[in-house]
């Protein structure tokens, strides 16, 4: 947790500051770490920094917290979600401590990110996906298609260009698509017409 307070500029979050110089505090003690969430068998279920001035990067060691599910950072300064180091992060043996991923929602609307790279690492969980008001480019990025257990998607207020992506429709799990306020064109590819489940699509 300190990796990640460090490297996400703890020193000048606002609204909720973390007791991260006392090292016999314990991480599930909501004074200590306002917005962490434990179960009751102190693992870390939750953390919830949005809007906490939190900048730079995200340590890829936080995605392995095993019982994490979600991960809300919206309204801050991120520009490097970590993505690309987690597969490298969670092949390494012999840490010591137990790792995995269990993240379903994670939430970074209104930050600075402009890569995907590396999160296809979590796509046997990841459920749910807010990245509006970001600054993703181009065409839809590849490894949005890799998560396949998706069931919400948000892109809306990036930058996007061309044409809607007819592997959308590989995502057979989706209920919500949002991508309005890009610069998209042309028309909804019929393969979208695979997405059984699918009940809000917003696009522009």
């Amino acid at each position: 947790m300190e990796t990640f307070y460090d490297e996400s500029n703890g020193d000048s979050w606002t609204n909720k500051q973390w007791n991260i110089t006392d090292g016999s505090s314990d991480v599930c003690d909501s004074k200590s770490y306002p917005g962490v969430t434990c179960n009751d068998d102190d693992k870390i279920i939750e953390i919830d920094l949005h809007d906490c001035g939190l900048a730079g990067k995200v340590t890829p060691w936080i995605y392995a917290l095993p019982e994490l599910t979600t991960l809300t950072l919206g309204d801050n300064d991120i520009d490097d979600a970590g993505w690309d180091k987690i597969a490298d992060m969670l092949s390494v043996e012999d840490l010591g401590f137990e790792v995995g991923t269990k993240l379903k929602s994670l939430v970074l609307t209104g930050n600075k990110i402009s890569s995907m790279e590396g999160i296809d690492a979590l796509a046997d969980s990841l459920k749910e996906l807010h990245l509006t008001y970001n600054r993703i480019t181009g065409p839809m990025p590849d490894e949005l298609f890799e998560l396949t257990n998706l069931r919400v998607l948000s892109i809306s207020e990036n930058a996007i260009t061309g044409t809607i992506d007819k592997r959308l429709g590989t995502l057979h799990h989706l209920r919500e698509f949002y991508c309005y306020g890009n610069m998209v064109e042309g028309q909804i590819p019929e393969e979208l017409g695979q997405l059984k489940q699918l009940q809000i699509l917003t696009v522009s």
